[in-house]
């Protein structure tokens, strides 16, 4: 009688923490997502706007070419970063959806899991940094904010 108890419990409590965990994790992702958007939304006002700025004072010198490849350089390390993470949780949340309920696991501590997919080199900073979606849009944005403040 005592393991049917046992059984039960899992079945319904465990149900609920995974769904609980991983609604949690869903968030998360989506948090990254909006993150690295919101990264690529603003280097594309910031170098707009500073190269509007440089056209209408005119002359800033050497710095003036400089600023938007700082610019493009930070926005794509944080974004490089978001990317990380969000490929860390995706990790993280197949990892527990394959996880069988009634298993005795305690879903709401996955920090062993984070632990897990941070160790991966293909979550690290540096293979997110070379990914496509940070390379093939900062890089041709970098180019062309130079070659429209050389031209202009």
């Amino acid at each position: 009688m005592a393991s049917t108890n046992k059984s039960t419990e899992y079945d319904d409590d465990g149900m609920q923490s995974k769904i609980s965990a991983l609604t949690n994790i869903q968030s998360i992702i989506t948090r990254m997502a909006t993150n690295s958007l919101t990264m690529k939304t603003w280097s594309v006002t910031v170098i707009t706007g500073f190269i509007a700025i440089k056209s209408s004072l005119g002359g800033l010198g050497c710095l003036g070419y400089l600023v938007p490849l700082l610019v493009c350089f930070c926005f794509s390390y944080l974004d490089s970063y978001y990317l990380s993470q969000e490929r860390i949780f995706r990790g993280v949340y197949n990892e527990l959806a394959s996880i069988l309920v009634g298993s005795g696991y305690n879903y709401l501590n996955f920090s062993s899991e984070i632990k897990k997919q941070e160790s991966d080199i293909n979550n690290s900073l540096r293979m997110c940094y070379r990914s496509s979606s940070i390379k093939y849009f900062y890089l041709p944005m970098a180019f062309l904010s130079l070659i429209i403040l050389i031209k202009g």
